[in-house]
């Protein structure tokens, strides 16, 4: 992308003061290898010989379900559309239902071409983003009133794009009444759910781009949502997923909900039977969690046994992970669905035990039980671009001064993408 298309998006950083979000180490998924090293010793005793042969009588069907991609049914039905139906009408307990207030909104084809177009710009006649703490880089007059700024500057049509940028997919969008439909969808469903929304695509949520909208996923506007969307390297996955299979792209608006993070928990279910639980956030010591562990796990294990194990997919997929969270009243809630696999964080625990999981080996909870064994954010590696932070310390956070700055260099391929004047 031209310099141009960039000074956007960095602006925002700035006017967003995500320098002290910049952060380093830990991955965003688990990336833990499969040794078969026990095997190939051959000089143990006969009780370590005896060890070895069992593993590697149980190795194979291990390594072949490792390195299988998880099918296009369990992909299906852990869509938030092929779910929420099922767990958002009433339960015998008299509950509404078991998850968070959805809108799921079918999207035309210019939305994925916008996502995957270069550059970082909000659509035509959509808001800036919300997250903004002050006022864009850009001001049109004297006055210091928000209708002499110039909103259009974070949009595709600006006047400061070239003629050939016109021609990109998004500069086409005023003209796409199915795009400016859906826009108005956005808008109307963040009004509904009260005035915030969680955005996610079929699958994942735009959670590694939560430092450009100042650490969250709370959206207020239907720009919100698209800043995110496109910053977002997990929402590109979802999208290489997709173009593998046979399945429509879906936008999916969540009500905002403030929850406690040591009341979240993922849930590992194998043949239908729940043989693990974690702590969802497994960076932080919670001082609780130790001594409540093992009541929560019968409390989630009757609640999956009561409401969710025959009934997600009609039973049809044996093996999937679920996120849920428990309330203040001891209520419990349906976040979300992942598939059975490495594409999901095992956080503390490792997908080879899990595979690994016996039928006669009984369920276990997992959390941090001391500060010392906090593990860092998986997230950590998708925080705010170090050089973010360098540009910050040259012109001291401001908008202006980065304008400034931003000024004095040429676009990319005029100079090799060098400051020529600095």
């Amino acid at each position: 992308a031209t310099t141009r298309t960039a000074v956007p998006l960095i602006a925002i950083l700035f006017c967003s003061k995500i320098s002290s979000a910049v952060s380093s180490g830990g991955t965003a998924f688990d990336g833990s290898s499969f040794s078969q090293s026990s095997t190939r010793n051959n000089t143990r005793n006969n009780t370590s010989n005896n060890r070895a042969a069992t593993t590697r009588e149980t190795t194979p069907s291990r390594v072949l379900y490792r390195t299988m991609e998880p099918s296009l049914s369990e992909y299906e039905a852990c869509q938030v559309s092929s779910w929420y139906l099922t767990f958002s009408c009433a339960f015998p307990e008299r509950r509404k239902g078991l998850t968070f207030q959805t809108r799921v909104l079918d999207v035309p084809k210019s939305f994925r071409e916008y996502l995957e177009e270069d550059g970082v710009r909000l659509p035509p006649n959509t808001q800036p983003s919300s997250c903004l703490s002050c006022k864009p880089a850009k001001q049109v007059s004297g006055d210091d009133d928000d209708d002499d700024y110039d909103y259009d500057y974070w949009s595709e049509n600006s006047s400061d794009q070239e003629d050939d940028e016109n021609t990109t997919p998004a500069s086409q969008l005023s003209h796409d009444s199915q795009f400016m439909e859906l826009t108005d969808q956005m808008t109307v469903a963040i009004k509904d759910f009260g005035g915030f929304v969680i955005p996610k695509l079929n699958w994942s949520s735009p959670k590694d781009a939560k430092w450009i909208n100042e650490g969250t996923l709370k959206c207020q506007t239907a720009g919100d949502v698209f800043l995110l969307l496109k910053s977002s390297d997990f929402v590109s996955s979802d999208l290489e997923l997709l173009s593998k299979q046979p399945l429509p792209i879906q936008l999916v608006l969540r009500k905002w909900a403030n929850l406690h993070e040591s009341q979240e928990f993922r849930c590992f279910v194998k043949d239908k039977r729940l043989v693990a639980v974690t702590q969802r956030h497994a960076d932080q010591y919670f001082e609780h969690l130790p001594q409540e562990k093992d009541e929560l796990l019968a409390f989630l294990e009757h609640f999956l046994v009561e409401s969710v194990l025959e009934r997600f997919a009609a039973g049809k997929v044996p093996s999937y992970v679920v996120d849920v969270y428990v309330d203040r009243k001891d209520r419990c809630w349906l976040v979300d669905f992942n598939v059975w696999g490495e594409r999901t964080d095992s956080l503390l625990f490792s997908w080879d035990e899990l595979h690994g999981w016996g039928n006669d080996k009984p369920n276990e909870i997992r959390v941090v039980e001391t500060e010392k064994e906090v593990r860092p954010h998986p997230l950590n590696n998708f925080r705010a671009p170090v050089d973010t932070a360098h540009l910050a310390s040259i012109t001291g956070g401001s908008p202006e001064s980065f304008q400034v700055f931003m000024d004095l260099c040429q676009t990319p391929g005029e100079s090799d993408g060098v400051c020529a004047n600095l």
